[in-house]
């Protein structure tokens, strides 16, 4: 990444991790900043998606809903 920005803050604020097949919040927000909220799905996507791709298909049916 080349753009001569600095990368986004994108600490894990929420605590997302994981325990076997299952994602934990341990922190949640409920009121968040876009940006916030983004970081947040980001963090959610990176440890529940197993194959690449697969999180694009829930992308496009909740955003043809």
């Amino acid at each position: 990444m080349s753009t001569g920005q600095n990368p986004p803050d994108v600490v894990n604020a929420q605590m997302v991790g994981g325990r076997g097949d299952r994602i934990i919040v341990r922190f949640p927000n409920v009121d968040m900043s876009r940006h916030a909220a983004l970081v947040h799905a980001a963090w959610l996507v990176t440890l529940a998606e197993i194959e690449d791709g697969e999180f694009e298909r829930y992308l496009q049916a909740v955003r043809n809903t």
